[in-house]
C-alpha cells in the first residue's frame, strides 16, 4: 500500500487505478465524499508530514 497520485492523472483516475492495483476490483466513482487535510506526526520521529485524504462513493 502507499499509492501515489501520478503527474497528469486526475484524482478520479488515481482512485480507480489504486483500487484496482490493491484489490483487483475495477470500480466506478459515483460521487464524492469529504476531504480531510492535516498534519500527521511520524511515529518515533521529531518530524511530521502533510496528508490529504479524499473519500469517494463507488460501485463495483
Amino acid at each position: 500500500m502507499g499509492g501515489r497520485h501520478e503527474l497528469g492523472e486526475t484524482m478520479t483516475a488515481t482512485a480507480i487505478r489504486e483500487t484496482t492495483e490493491e484489490t483487483g476490483i475495477l470500480i466506478e466513482i459515483t460521487g464524492r465524499g469529504q476531504i480531510v487535510d492535516g498534519w500527521v506526526p511520524r511515529l518515533g520521529a521529531a518530524t511530521r508530514f502533510s496528508a490529504m485524504v479524499r473519500s469517494v462513493m463507488l460501485r463495483r
